[in-house]
């Protein structure tokens, strides 16, 4: 299903982000103030995380993964509106698992990942082969 997430910065400051001109949701975990871009921080990641999340039908993604979207995506919009679609954020994901060697987005391969808030067992591939090799 392909997706439409838009961002728009009003005059006076307020940032409103949706998919297919709905909110996206998101937990504050890494900014208290809400959704940003256009620069490296909180703001930038925890609006990389919420697409990211959005975009995986709710399964947060990896610190790492989020971190390098925002480093490619989020932080480098510097206009008050931008559009990014789902076929651009699995372009993104491609980039991102090339270039640092993830297979998994869920626990960028620790075999660990967020369920709820708590860390858990992924079910990734790499995982099942670690945990099978251990017993």
């Amino acid at each position: 299903m392909e997706f439409i997430y838009r961002g728009v910065r009003h005059t006076n400051g307020r940032t409103v982000v949706t998919v297919d001109g709905a909110p996206l949701p998101f937990d504050g975990r890494h900014s208290p103030t809400g959704l940003e871009w256009g620069y490296q921080g909180s703001g930038p990641a925890e609006l990389a995380r919420a697409i990211l999340t959005h975009h995986n039908r709710g399964e947060p993604v990896a610190p790492t993964v989020y971190q390098h979207f925002k480093a490619i995506g989020p932080a480098t919009w510097k206009a008050d509106r931008w559009t990014i679609a789902t076929s651009d954020i699995d372009d993104a994901l491609r980039a991102i698992r090339s270039t640092w060697a993830i297979d998994c987005v869920l626990c960028a391969d620790t075999g660990r990942r967020e369920v709820r808030g708590h860390w858990s067992p992924c079910r990734c591939r790499r995982a099942r082969a670690t945990r099978s090799s251990t017993r």
